[in-house]
């Protein structure tokens, strides 16, 4: 079937055998371009890294076993171009053809990235609307931190007293900075934690925090909003630190 007329303008005849592994060649760059463009491009450099190694292999078991050029004889000039400028060039095609316009999706992070006391930048630190902020961000570690109250009960806290930069007492008057080590947390029920505020104020340090009246959590319930907060939005399970 190869054996027709296999003849350029000058009428010089190309051996079959030479015809048809070129054309082998040339149907294998064909598919693996094709395999390549099946599944969206992860890494483009990647990609074309395996092509090209692909192509080597390829092009090393055809050439070195059946030999590719050396049995086409008398070829015109574009057909005398070496075997290797030829398989550059093939490469090169497969590289440009691999490109797609698909948007490259976003890559899974290989660290643990964490929430500092939840969205501390944005919301008012460990409480749980911030915890949830964090989520929503994608964030795979809650980070908090936690203290002991008098009835033994874990509470979100980073300090085992209330900070005069963020805390409201209970009848509106912020806590100065030389009675907050006296606000200790130690000493205090969770029910009496309950009644002041950590976020009414905002913050000095991070002008981009939202003030928010909200208290202190205890951490069962900071945990258990989280979780719910996760569900809800179909969001995979955070974990805790």
């Amino acid at each position: 079937m190869y054996d027709f007329a296999c003849k350029m303008r000058n009428g010089t005849r190309y051996t079959a055998s030479g015809i048809r592994h070129l054309v082998l060649f040339v149907m294998a760059v064909a598919a693996i371009t094709a395999a390549a463009r099946l599944n969206p491009p992860i890494n483009l450099k990647i990609r074309g890294y395996s092509i090209i190694r692909y192509i080597i292999f390829f092009h090393q078991k055809i050439h070195h076993k059946f030999s590719i050029f050396p049995e086409i004889i008398n070829l015109p000039p574009m057909a005398k171009l070496p075997g290797l400028t030829v398989f550059l060039l093939t490469a090169i095609f497969c590289l440009l053809t691999s490109c797609t316009s698909e948007t490259m999706p976003d890559p899974r992070y290989d660290f643990d990235l964490q929430g500092h006391r939840g969205a501390r930048g944005l919301l008012p630190e460990n409480t749980i609307p911030s915890f949830l902020l964090a989520v929503d961000l994608g964030v795979n570690t809650v980070e908090f931190d936690v203290v002991v109250t008098a009835d033994r009960r874990l509470l979100v806290s980073h300090e085992p007293w209330f900070h005069q930069n963020i805390s409201t007492k209970p009848d509106g008057s912020p806590v100065t900075a030389e009675e907050a080590m006296d606000l200790n947390i130690y000493r205090m029920t969770s029910d009496e934690v309950l009644q002041y505020d950590v976020g009414i104020r905002g913050h000095v340090n991070f002008p981009d925090q939202q003030p928010l009246a909200v208290v202190k959590p205890l951490m069962a319930d900071a945990i258990e909003a989280s979780e719910a907060h996760a569900a809800e939005r179909g969001i995979d399970p955070v974990m805790y630190n």
